[in-house]
């Protein structure tokens, strides 16, 4: 027998708003007697992958609708 243990939560992101979506618990299903093992994570790599896409976003913002398109 086993049981699960939520190890944290996520949501996705609407892909035409952008907007994040409700979230959802994440678990782990752990053999009965064992405590659970949790990956390391490596907070600066995920720190640099958040600010990269907030950065993204920012900058989608700022562009003109036209951005790209040669003037008449």
């Amino acid at each position: 027998m086993s049981r699960f243990v939520q190890v944290g939560m996520t949501a996705m992101r609407d892909p035409v708003t952008k907007e994040l979506l409700p979230s959802v618990p994440l678990y782990v299903e752990v053999p009965d007697g064992a405590e659970p093992v949790l990956p390391e994570i490596d907070t600066d790599t995920f720190a640099m992958e958040v600010r990269k896409v907030m950065r993204e976003e920012t900058a989608e913002k700022k562009e003109p609708a036209d951005a790209g398109t040669p003037a008449d």
